[in-house]
């Protein structure tokens, strides 16, 4: 047994794995690359690879030492440790194969199999015809593709989001609170989200001693998004239909004059979000301008008094997508 693991220890190079992971560790995944294949000294020193978790996937990254890439996927950590290093290895093995075999050190022939030769060269003196040659390139893919945790990644999860700011319509600001429900892309492309903000209530006078006109409009907002790479962070362009509830209440008349009205508008929204990089939890600035066609006008039971609510509402936000 020492003189197998001593065997192993010194066929070929080590692959660097870099990484702060607990499952796999760095150390078991290059333990399990040279189980694979041998790297030659020369090459060795010259790449690296490393493990970064993100939530539920490991994105697992082969460069050289000049920054060249050389293969980027993020595996699903739904296995278990073992499971998961191995993966990796097979993951880190085919890229190195296809980039540069010409650095692979030959694996020895196997004492068992020369014993063999031996014994029947002393009976029969016919030289024994010569061996296949196998690319040593086939060996990882083979064990790629027979892996059955090697399956493509989620290219999309579900995500919540909750955030807090104000709304500003009538030249006042009132606060405002948002939650959303998305469909995230794991990375940048396309994404869907429902959400729904509660805004505190505008007021406007109606006339000269006429009292005022209290309203709210809660806009109902579903529409797709499309998430972009911005240096250090991400940038997120989104348009959809809005859906509103429109309240409104008559203040400061007579007792028993007020009323109170309410009605479901239709419109559009825009939302502009930027997102800086984090890991589970990703911090997010958010404007979004929502549009209200058409004319809405809170007046008096004898038309001598009215106003117009505005037909634009632009809500701010700070807040947070969760992804699970």
């Amino acid at each position: 047994m020492f003189v197998a693991l001593l065997h192993t220890a010194l066929l070929g190079a080590t692959l660097r794995v870099e990484g702060e992971t607990s499952c796999p560790t760095p150390t078991q995944v290059a333990a399990d690359v040279q189980k694979i294949l041998g790297l030659s000294e020369e090459y060795a020193p010259k790449i690296h690879a490393t493990l970064t978790r993100d939530g539920a996937f490991i994105d697992l990254r082969l460069s050289e030492s000049d920054g060249t890439s050389l293969g980027e996927r993020r595996l699903e950590a739904s296995e278990d440790c073992v499971v998961l290093s191995r993966t990796a290895a097979a993951v880190l093995a085919a890229w190195l194969t296809d980039q540069h075999p010409e650095f692979l050190v030959a694996l020895p022939a196997n004492p068992a199999s020369t014993t063999e030769a031996n014994t029947a060269t002393a009976v029969d003196t016919t030289p024994p015809p010569p061996p296949a040659v196998i690319p040593v390139t086939q060996k990882p893919n083979a064990v790629a593709m027979k892996n059955p945790s090697a399956r493509a990644p989620s290219t999309h999860r579900l995500a919540l989001g909750a955030a807090i700011g104000g709304g500003w319509a009538s030249s006042q600001f009132v606060p405002a609170v948002w939650l959303a429900l998305s469909l995230d892309p794991v990375t940048t492309g396309w994404g869907a989200q429902l959400s729904a903000a509660w805004l505190g209530a505008h007021s406007q006078p109606l006339g000269t001693g006429a009292g005022e006109v209290s309203w709210t409009r809660w806009p109902l907002l579903a529409g797709p998004y499309r998430r972009f790479a911005l240096g250090s962070g991400t940038l997120e362009l989104e348009v959809g239909p809005a859906l509103g509830w429109l309240r409104l209440e008559g203040r400061q008349f007579a007792p028993n004059t007020a009323s109170s009205h309410a009605q479901a508008s239709l419109g559009g929204y825009g939302a502009l979000r930027f997102m800086p990089k984090a890991g589970a939890w990703h911090p997010f600035l958010m404007a979004a301008p929502v549009f209200w066609p058409g004319h809405v006008t809170a007046e008096t039971n004898n038309l001598d008094s009215q106003t117009r609510l505005p037909s634009v509402e632009l809500l701010f936000a700070a807040g947070v997508r969760i992804l699970p």
